[in-house]
């Protein structure tokens, strides 16, 4: 039987690919970039650090 974590990861991930179709496909929320607003809520910085 899978662990908490994994269902969570595997809901978490369903919701995002739900929104990110509708986003998409009948431009709800055209002015939002999940993945940047996800990256910013986790505090991670505007551009990418080359290596």
């Amino acid at each position: 039987m899978p662990g908490k974590g994994w269902i969570a990861g595997l809901a978490a991930t369903v919701v995002l690919s739900v929104l990110m179709v509708m986003k998409t496909m009948r431009g709800v929320m055209p002015e939002r970039d999940l993945p940047k607003l996800l990256a910013m809520m986790m505090g991670s910085p505007d551009s990418p650090m080359a290596g």
